[in-house]
């Protein structure tokens, strides 16, 4: 494997990434970041890891039901760079996946200034995870495992028509690329993980001790006696004492124009029940050989959560 130790901002660090996923065969790429919530991630000074991976045989998940996510596809100026060595073509898409509590519109600058910025020009794609973002309510599901999840993203390159993609994953979408990247290797062109370890994360550790407690103040708080945003926010506040997580987590409420009555757009009674599977990464690769589960602090920050 070969390290990269960088201080760079996001997009350029991705930009580098995206240079060398895609060349010869596919890469790994798992990062071990620090950051001072589980849910946020502002910047990104990382010692990268990059490996190249095996390919084989995929295994599809069966007797699941995946569902149809939503996504958004970023293009880039008509006019091209000088002397492209490959064409949108030739290089497989990107496909961003967000963290928990994240959505596709996280990655919305992003995803403009790769698609602007790349010399070599792929199709840029972000998708909402299954119970986040605009996936409408009769998509929502209780299963939020991992290898169901991944599911999920396939069938997103099936309705695109995509044979490969190279896929790039925060947090919790970084587990998700995981489990896509061993379940369903020849799909995979390259993966590019942030912010998490294929590992177990414990309550009791002050990252994913910081998450649970925030899912659990956004479950208890009870909408119908809420005005408004504002009496939302106040009712976080004992929990969520960060005030730009705070406004992280009030991007998935929703208020009606008409009603005025407030709802959250992202199934928070099923991340709730499922967040010992979150924080969990209980996938096997396609081969049939095991992942040994480590402690957090073997593998991250233990930031399973979702700022992209």
């Amino acid at each position: 494997p070969v390290t990269i130790s960088t201080r760079a901002s996001t997009n350029m660090l991705l930009l580098l990434l995206l240079s060398l996923v895609g060349t010869s065969g596919a890469f790994c790429v798992n990062p071990s970041l620090s950051s001072s919530s589980s849910l946020s991630s502002s910047s990104l000074s990382a010692e990268t890891t990059v490996a190249t991976s095996s390919s084989s045989s995929s295994t599809m998940v069966s007797d699941i039901e995946t569902i149809d996510l939503q996504y958004t596809e970023f293009t880039h100026p008509s006019s091209s760079s000088s002397s492209p060595s490959k064409s949108d073509s030739d290089l497989p898409p990107a496909i961003l996946l967000h963290g928990l509590l994240g959505s596709k519109r996280n990655f919305a600058s992003l995803g403009q200034s790769l698609s602007a910025q790349l010399n070599n020009k792929r199709r840029i794609i972000a998708v909402d995870l299954r119970n986040h973002g605009e996936n409408s309510v009769e998509t929502w599901r209780d299963d939020m495992s991992y290898g169901i999840m991944a599911g999920d993203v396939m069938k997103v390159l099936d309705r695109i028509g995509l044979d490969r993609a190279v896929l790039i994953g925060h947090s919790m979408g970084g587990k998700v690329a995981k489990a896509a990247a061993l379940l369903h290797p020849d799909r995979v062109a390259g993966l590019v993980v942030m912010d998490i370890a294929p590992v177990q994360y414990r309550c009791d550790e002050p990252h994913w001790g910081s998450v649970k407690r925030t899912i659990e103040s956004i479950v208890s708080i009870p909408l119908d006696q809420c005005t408004d945003k504002r009496d939302v926010d106040r009712a976080l506040r004992s929990a969520v004492q960060d005030p730009a997580l705070r406004a992280f987590v009030m991007t998935n409420l929703d208020q009606c124009r008409d009603s005025g009555s407030l709802r959250w757009k992202i199934n928070v009674e099923a991340i709730a029940r499922q967040l010992n599977d979150i924080a969990g990464f209980d996938v096997c690769p396609s081969d049939g050989s095991s992942i040994k589960q480590s402690p957090a602090a073997d593998g991250g920050s233990g930031g399973s959560g979702g700022r992209s």
